[in-house]
């Protein structure tokens, strides 16, 4: 059997066989269920077409078309995608295109219309859908559209207008779905950070390349002013020296670690191993995030056993970061609980922002809870914030946990602290985080500087 590409060849060099090839690359360009325009089509007109004007682009989402499909069958589902085609280019106008360009996905595209315009458009296509009902197997049933808005430039490409649509009909389904939201600034750049964020394939590079390495910042003791712990950063270095912090990359270690993990477990190792000196007592705490704690527990995981090799245990602390949603507290407990048996000590970082705040004191295993700045920046000023952090310090002695004071940038902030008993603090203004490498280099100072102490 021929190829389809060979078919449409020969007809073309058929006589009247170049019409003939048109008119089935029109039918091609057809979707067959609603008689709508396809994506690819679609895309080839809005690329053909000479604009002189800005044109107006609506995407759609039929809500809950699945669970349609699974209660009253595809046919129906069908149906539903039939009657909201036949709405959509009832109201497209001459010299727009209305198009299915997904399963249940339908796009617009408005010439020559305003955002204001193509709004009032969209708004009438959902109360219109909205009010349609169609008979099901189960009887009469109806659904709702969410939709996207955004305008494509003179000069602009269709597939990035699509694109900015497509997070604004996000947005319109997280708000409640059955409405149309339009592209704002801040999508944008959002949108615009996002297509700025590392890939997958750019961090497994990295990795290869040994990008990925530790910051390390000093914490100290307060009463004895000599350096207690440092906090492990990881950082992202790439070669031509821009430094990516881990919001930009932490989310694809989580969901990717089984893969990726080894090389930057065995850059920590070699953190810990810088400060576990034998005559020394220091600590090095890194972040845990609440995703491995979500996963089931599994006894002495391999990247437990790489990052304390040849380590003393009772050099490492684990900070579960506050803000981090721990939806297994059972899995998570049982993690926190074998760690501890190892000798790791845990912290809960950011106390009193985020998810919880005493509940998970009492929910898991803490042997240190880090302050947020957010109460170390205003002990001068704040009688409420000073309450909670002596609150804190009497709690501390009652269940036997120590208490370290993060983000203290100025020295008003160091004596409030030295006031309320805080015994242990880091910050900016006690020393900056600093690559390894910078760390051993220098002469140690094992001693807060004279104008700090």
């Amino acid at each position: 059997m021929r190829s389809l590409r060979t078919a449409r060849a020969a007809l073309s060099d058929s006589t009247g066989g170049h019409l003939i090839a048109q008119q089935n690359d029109a039918l091609l360009d057809r979707d067959v269920l609603t008689g709508l325009m396809q994506r690819t089509g679609f895309m080839k007109v809005a690329a053909d077409g000479v604009r002189t004007d800005a044109m107006a682009v609506l995407l759609f989402d039929i809500d809950g078309l699945k669970s349609v499909n699974n209660i009253y069958g595809l046919a129906t589902g069908d149906k539903l995608l039939v009657e909201f085609a036949n709405i959509l280019a009832s109201v497209c106008p001459e010299g727009g295109v209305a198009a299915r360009v997904g399963g249940d996905a339908f796009s617009l595209l408005l010439p020559q219309t305003s955002l204001h315009e193509a709004e009032a458009v969209g708004k009438s296509v959902c109360e219109r859908f909205a009010e349609a009902e169609i008979m099901g197997r189960l009887g009469q049933l109806n659904r709702t559209v969410s939709g996207g808005l955004t305008q494509v430039a003179v000069q602009g490409a269709l597939e990035n207008a699509l694109s900015e649509a497509e997070m604004a009909l996000s947005a319109a389904k997280e708000g409640g779905r059955n409405r149309i939201v339009t592209v704002d600034p801040v999508m944008r750049n959002r949108r615009k950070r996002a297509l700025q964020e590392p890939t997958l394939e750019d961090m497994r590079k990295g990795i290869e390349a040994d990008e990925f390495t530790y910051f390390v910042q000093p914490i100290y003791s307060l009463e004895t002013n000599k350096l207690v712990g440092v906090e492990a950063l990881i950082r992202w270095v790439t070669d031509d020296g821009t430094v990516r912090l881990p919001r930009e990359f932490m989310h694809m270690f989580t969901r990717q670690y089984k893969g990726i993990i080894n090389r930057p477990v065995n850059a920590a190792n070699e953190v810990v191993a810088s400060f576990a000196r034998p005559d020394s007592d220091i600590f090095c705490a890194f972040n845990i995030s609440s995703s491995f704690l979500n996963r089931s527990f599994e006894p002495s995981p391999r990247w437990l056993d790489q990052l304390l090799m040849g380590i003393n245990p009772k050099r490492t602390v684990f900070e579960i970061v506050e803000s981090g949603q721990i939806e297994n507290t059972t899995a998570a407990r049982n993690m926190l609980n074998f760690l501890r048996a190892q000798g790791v000590r845990i912290a809960l970082d950011d106390f009193g922002t985020g998810h919880s705040n005493l509940a998970r004191l009492v929910d898991f295993p803490v042997d240190i809870v880090k302050l947020d700045r957010t109460f170390v920046s205003q002990l001068s000023s704040n009688t409420r914030h000073r309450a909670v952090v002596n609150a804190l310090m009497s709690l501390s002695e009652e269940l036997g946990f120590e208490v370290i004071a993060e983000g203290v940038e100025t020295p008003d902030e160091l004596q409030a602290l030295r006031d309320l008993g805080v015994p242990m603090a880091q910050g900016y203004y006690l020393g900056l985080p600093q690559p390894l490498q910078e760390w051993n280099a220098r002469d140690k100072a094992v001693v807060l500087r004279t104008d700090v102490a």
